[in-house]
């Protein structure tokens, strides 16, 4: 099986708009054609390959599955590198501030009920940043898309915080 990138691995072409269902279908597809079972009398060269296929169709899945995986890594296919404090792209000093705000925010938050205000606030803010991802991504704006991707992953730092909070009223 000849791919270059996870989303030919996987039947698809890049795009940031992906059908998951599709995905889903195609992955298990994959999955149940190279299981190792059905590789034990073949040659060892067969085997490896066929370990090889399976393992990456299942980092592939893991990767595409999800909005902020698959933007991080389509960002990386254009030489974009946002996974790490290391990175070439870095957060804005808006998005700092903001998260910074959002922190204090939740650390104030008193009960529940403002701490399902904030929830509901980020959620709000995740689809939009995620509508936004999608065009940049159509438009083949990668800067745009890369900030966009960023805000995304704090956005999901934040959801985590909040989760973290509210177990502990």
């Amino acid at each position: 099986m000849n791919y270059t990138n996870y989303f030919t691995l996987l039947g698809f072409e890049p795009s940031f708009e992906i059908d998951t269902k599709a995905l889903e279908q195609n992955y298990f597809k994959i999955q149940q054609h190279f299981h190792p079972d059905r590789f034990v009398n073949r040659p060892s060269a067969e085997k490896i390959k066929a370990l090889q296929v399976a393992t990456d169709a299942n980092t592939a899945y893991q990767t595409l599955k999800d909005p902020l995986p698959r933007a991080v890594y389509m960002l990386s296919l254009q030489g974009m590198d946002i996974r790490k404090d290391g990175g070439e792209v870095k957060p804005s000093q808006e998005l700092l501030m903001e998260a910074m705000e959002n922190r204090e925010q939740l650390m104030e938050a008193l009960g529940p009920a403002e701490i399902e205000v904030l929830t509901m606030n980020n959620y709000k803010a995740m689809v939009v940043t995620i509508d936004h991802l999608a065009e940049a991504f159509r438009e083949k704006a990668f800067p745009k898309a890369a900030e966009l991707a960023m805000k995304l992953k704090y956005l999901q730092k934040f959801a985590d915080e909040i989760r973290i909070r509210k177990q502990k009223i």
